[in-house]
């Protein structure tokens, strides 16, 4: 497959939202005077919105090959990997009732059952890939994972996404530039927040509809990763792409926590040894971005504008206040998580060279 069409199937998929359905519930198995009961069947039904050739649909392939090499006769997997089994509400809905075994989400899906997550997408949280990966892993995997399982759920693990950046039919290049502008922004309370700081005019739009609205005039522009971007006509629309890397989008992968619990040892080891590890699932994806950046964007004409330090710093500076509000909109322990990222921020600088 040439780079070109294996990008290309990135347009369905950068939403990141490996999603996993579960079926009704399994027969118990009966025991017989013929010898003790056999293991009784466990449903493990997997769905993912993803595209073949992809980095999220290549992680559920490997996924697949671990559980067949696994050899479990008890296990009843089912691979739904490329959207057949719905949208983010309504499997995680069917999780929590016990549908669902194994699912993965966006941030923005998962909040709607952990508002908690939303603080994770606060504008300009984040200063480099190497910090969000250390406060992620260190800080915030076990505040999240009591924060899931007072939800019926079991954290699994993260998923990776990307930056998020601004698109926008004419130059970009300060926060004077948006004011007014119509802007696209997604639900997410982060997205909205950083809209109204800028003093945008917030226009709330599906996104297959991004592309007619920038085409009609309806919007100017908006925020997006790269992925999504370049492979689903926006940059064509908008093809002014500026740096401003204000939020770190990333997604998680969850499982019922009753049924996750109940799995007989061997089951969960095999489980957990057929998902990625996390540090070789963020570079697959952070290659394929990479490669969209440095081959896609010259290829469809993208200009992209990199800001320095200071121009960033004007961005930064337009969003005061913005965590504050978004803390106590999302409310629970959001206080609690922002802590441990200030904490995790602060131990990262530590450890680099100069620091501490």
């Amino acid at each position: 497959m040439n780079p070109m069409t294996r990008l290309s199937l990135l347009l369905i998929t950068l939403a990141l939202l490996l999603v996993g359905c579960g079926g009704s519930e399994p027969p118990e198995a009966a025991a017989t005077d013929a010898g003790p009961a056999k293991a009784e069947p466990v449903s493990m039904r997997v769905a993912a919105i993803t595209a073949v050739g992809t980095p999220w649909n290549d992680m559920w392939v490997r996924f697949e090959e671990r559980m067949d090499e696994a050899a479990l006769p008890q296990v009843d997997l089912q691979m739904y990997v490329t959207g057949q089994l719905g949208s983010e509400e309504s499997t995680l809905s069917n999780m929590r009732r016990g549908r669902v075994q194994v699912g993965g989400y966006s941030l923005q899906g998962a909040a709607s059952v952990v508002p908690e997550l939303s603080i994770i997408l606060a504008p300009f949280l984040f200063d480099s890939r190497d910090e969000v990966d250390y406060v992620m892993d260190e800080y915030l995997a076990d505040v999240f994972t009591d924060l899931f399982a007072a939800k019926g759920l079991h954290f699994v693990q993260w998923a990776e996404v990307g930056w998020t950046n601004i698109y926008s039919r004419e130059p970009v290049l300060a926060p004077d530039d948006v004011s007014g502008l119509a802007f696209r922004t997604s639900p997410a309370e982060g997205a909205r927040l950083f809209g109204e700081a800028m003093g945008v005019d917030l226009i709330s739009i599906p996104f297959p509809e991004v592309v007619p609205s920038l085409q009609t005039g309806l919007i100017r522009a908006g925020q997006s990763g790269v992925g999504m971007y370049a492979l689903t006509g926006i940059a064509q629309e908008a093809p002014h792409f500026t740096r401003t890397r204000h939020a770190f989008d990333t997604g998680v992968v969850i499982a019922n926590k009753a049924w996750f619990d109940a799995l007989a040892p061997e089951v969960q080891h095999a489980f957990r040894d057929a998902i990625d590890p996390i540090d070789f699932s963020r570079q697959d994806v952070r290659d394929v971005l990479e490669q969209i950046e440095n081959e896609t964007f010259p290829e469809i004409g993208v200009v992209v504008h990199e800001l320095a330090p200071a121009e960033r710093d004007a961005w930064r500076e337009a969003t005061a206040g913005s965590h504050e509000r978004l803390i106590e909109q999302a409310g629970g322990r959001s206080q609690e998580v922002y802590d441990a990222i200030l904490a995790g921020k602060a131990a990262f600088a530590a450890q680099q060279p100069g620091e501490g």
